[in-house]
């Protein structure tokens, strides 16, 4: 006849009270309880031990994730209302700047025609102290504004984007100082009927 025993207790009060009761009950306590099951302490704890490992790195790129994401949702409602702009001028105005003067400190390049006008080359780079924006603007796109480049200390204003044209239109290079002073530079750019429009 084999007994079996349920055992809740401690180790040491388990082995000596129920030592002579039961074979099993004893082998379990002497040889380990995971032992006895067939398996080694040491089986069950390192993948207790990788799962732990597992959800707490989830759990650390999980608030990563969200962080990032809360970032880039501020950072598109800050320019939301320029890039919705209708008109170059308004784009600007949303972005705080009015009344940008032309300047030969701003080096604009942009081809003269535009073989497809789906997708322009544009650059531009301003050498002026405290530049904290380069923004790129198409006069007669739906929505005029390109792209705004954030200019950090550590980095020169120096910036190449690909923009949309649907037809041949005035193209903006400003830059935009600390004080949302802007200095600008502008070419026309011609559309083939090749390109987007004509």
């Amino acid at each position: 006849m084999v007994s079996v025993c349920f055992i809740i207790a401690p180790k040491a009060l388990a082995r000596s009270a129920y030592k002579e009761v039961s074979p099993i009950c004893q082998s379990w306590w002497d040889n380990g309880r995971s032992s006895w099951l067939g398996f080694q302490d040491e089986q069950i704890e390192k993948p207790m031990n990788k799962r732990r490992q597992a959800l707490k790195t989830g759990l650390a790129l999980g608030a990563v994730g969200t962080m990032s994401s809360l970032v880039w949702q501020d950072a598109q409602a800050f320019d939301k209302v320029a890039f919705e702009a209708k008109t170059w001028q308004e784009a600007l105005k949303a972005l705080g700047v009015t009344n940008p003067k032309e300047s030969a400190d701003v080096v604009f390049l942009a081809p003269d025609i535009a073989e497809n006008g789906a997708v322009v080359p544009v650059s531009a780079s301003c050498a002026l102290p405290g530049i904290k924006r380069i923004v790129f603007l198409v006069e007669k796109n739906p929505a005029p504004l390109v792209a705004v480049f954030n200019v950090s200390d550590d980095v020169l204003a120096n910036f190449t984007a690909r923009c949309k044209m649907g037809q041949t239109s005035m193209v903006y290079a400003v830059a935009v100082g600390s004080d949302n002073q802007a200095w600008m530079a502008k070419k026309e750019v011609k559309v083939t009927l090749g390109g987007c429009g004509g």
